[in-house]
């Protein structure tokens, strides 16, 4: 079934609007699908559709999307355009005439009559003045005069105090006279003429509306029918809002892909159809550019770190984009190729490291989890900055026991052991400044302690390993600091919010009215201190919560006051609050830390 816009006329502007925004759509749905969708086969009847709409599951919906609209369609329970074109209206700043109108639509016995002249032009909105257009039907019946020469009463009403020609002081003063003449009761009009005026500033031209509906219709038909379609455009279009797409788009049973060097294209893009899958581009990441995504694109796949390091440019993919990609794991899996001798043997066991074929020759790579990866690379740049550090010759009594067994320790001939500065702390060795200048040599360490001379063509990925491997050995894989890193780089994270599994002990601060009490818990995001204007100090605390961002409010002394608790505030830690909403945020009455 086709809608001719209600046989509306509708300006160039939104028809250009309409067309786009249809064609785009269609055309993004043909692309995954054979056959050829157009608008006229999409039904303005389905009932899935309708039931979408009403349930106020309306993210990512047109024109219906934030929660201004939730309520009025709660209210209005729209189930077809025609409704949902005068719910369009009643969102706007300052519409009136909902309860009106959705009273009369449960209870048709309540619509309100005038004149059969009147009334005729308020039938489809339930006897309620909705839309410009009904306001200029009305004039022009009460007053005697075209179409046209209402539009310009009612121009002039919307904004008296720029009516030069006196239409809004003849329109008060004559229009009750005007219309009893021509027929209609004295009091009706009168009644009309208040209607008109409350209702003057706010009501919303039809043709646009009808024109807003028809898309708001097509995204939720989309939604509906098409969800991985439909999510994978408001991931490119709604980069800052991602996070809470990604929720809904979980909800649906699609599975999304976080960004990789190997298999993200700049935009979202759906990776299996079938099983719903989903892979986020690579401009979801702070700071990555077309350029830089241009060079990743154009040389994907890569079978490793030192792959992807030899075939990009790296002027584009510079440092701090590396950096990007390696704190959202857009490189994890990828290894790093070694050598059998550059981690002690007693060592290996506590990596993951596996042989592979490339260009046909067997190389030994190592794998790495995200955050010695980060490590790794924080390691690569030093080198490349830094020279040989010194070197001492250590008394074999400095040295514990236990180290003998731990390290493949080479003496020499006089039985003393040279070891470069940066490794005396894994001995445990820390030497007196008189200590230093006894024991520096110009030797060069054997054995655990060899360094690799800069000149050597030993790749710097490598060189990490020979120094450093011990330090990569330290690092834990820690959740909430990869969630925070996530949050930060993307602004949203991959992982679940550490505090997921509490979510039905949490109240949602949003759907709390200001006034009540609730429960919430959350990461401290930022402090952020204040003062009244009696110079007294309080707090404002950023929570984020596995919903939504909270603001707590927090004054500086008392139980529950900043003082008393800053042990607890501090960024990134866990917090439970209990409090009051009220001033735009949460008054907080009790605080506990969480582990």
């Amino acid at each position: 079934m086709k809608i001719d816009l209600l046989k509306l006329k509708t300006t160039s502007e939104i028809q250009f609007q309409i067309d786009s925004i249809n064609k785009l759509y269609l055309e993004f749905v043909n692309k995954y699908f054979d056959g050829e969708l157009t608008d006229e086969k999409i039904p303005f009847d389905d009932e899935k559709v309708w039931d979408l709409i009403c349930s106020g599951n309306l993210l990512g919906v047109f024109q219906f999307s934030s929660r201004v609209a939730t309520p009025v369609i709660n209210k209005v329970q729209p189930r077809n355009i025609e409704e949902l074109s005068a719910a369009n209206s009643f969102i706007r700043p300052g519409a009136s005439g909902i309860d009106e109108y959705v009273s009369a639509k449960i209870n048709v016995k309540k619509i309100r009559k005038l004149d059969p002249r009147l009334d005729k032009h308020l039938e489809s909105t339930y006897g309620a003045i909705v839309y410009q257009e009904q306001i200029m039907s009305l004039i022009a019946e009460l007053m005697g005069i075209s179409f046209g020469e209402a539009d310009l009463y009612r121009r002039a009403l919307e904004k008296p105090d720029k009516d030069k020609d006196g239409l809004v002081q003849n329109f008060n003063n004559n229009v009750v006279e005007i219309a009893t003449k021509l027929g209609f009761k004295p009091e009706i009009a009168e009644l009309v003429r208040k209607l008109i005026i409350d209702n003057i500033g706010y009501s919303f031209n039809k043709s646009h509306a009808v024109a807003y509906a028809i898309i708001a219709y097509w995204t939720a038909w989309l939604k509906i029918n098409f969800p991985v379609i439909f999510y994978t455009m408001m991931f490119n279009g709604n980069i800052d809002e991602l996070g809470t797409f990604m929720a809904s788009a979980k909800k649906s049973g699609i599975t999304i892909n976080p960004p990789h060097v190997n298999y993200s294209k700049y935009e979202t893009v759906i990776e299996d159809l079938e099983n719903k899958v989903i892979r986020i581009g690579l401009n979801a990441i702070k700071g990555i550019g077309d350029k830089a995504s241009t060079s990743i694109i154009e040389t994907q796949p890569f079978t490793s770190v030192d792959d992807f390091f030899d075939r990009n440019d790296l002027r584009r993919v510079n440092k701090g984009i590396i950096e990007a990609l390696l704190n959202v794991g857009a490189m994890d899996g990828l290894g790093i190729e070694i050598e059998n001798t550059d981690i002690p043997s007693q060592f290996v066991g506590n990596f993951d490291i596996k042989n592979q074929y490339i260009d046909g020759t067997m190389k030994e790579f190592i794998y790495l989890n995200r955050e010695q990866m980060i490590c790794w690379y924080n390691k690569y740049n030093e080198i490349l900055n830094i020279k040989n550090p010194p070197s001492y010759e250590i008394p074999p009594s400095m040295i514990k026991g236990k180290f003998q067994d731990m390290y493949n320790i080479v003496e020499e001939k006089d039985g003393s052991i040279i070891i470069p500065e940066n490794r005396l702390k894994d001995l445990e060795i820390e030497l007196t400044i008189e200590q230093k200048a006894e024991y520096k040599c110009r030797k060069h360490p054997k054995g655990e302690f060899l360094i690799i001379k800069e000149n050597s063509k030993v790749s710097n990925f490598r060189k990490v390993f020979v120094r450093y491997y011990a330090d990569l050995l330290k690092i834990d894989v820690n959740y909430l600091d990869i969630y925070l890193r996530e949050s930060k780089e993307l602004g949203y994270s991959f992982l679940d919010h550490p505090l997921e599994n509490k979510i039905d002990k949490i109240n949602i601060f949003n759907d709390t009215e200001d006034g009540k009490e609730l429960v919430t818990a959350g990461i401290i995001t930022s402090i952020i201190p204040k003062k009244s204007k009696n110079n007294k100090k309080y707090y404002h605390i950023m929570i984020k919560t596995p919903r939504e961002n909270v603001k707590l409010i927090m004054w500086d002394n008392g139980d529950a006051g900043y003082v008393k608790n800053k042990d607890i505030i501090k960024i990134n830690k866990m917090i439970l609050v209990r409090g009051v909403k009220g001033y735009g945020g949460m008054n907080v009455e009790n605080i506990k830390s969480l582990k």
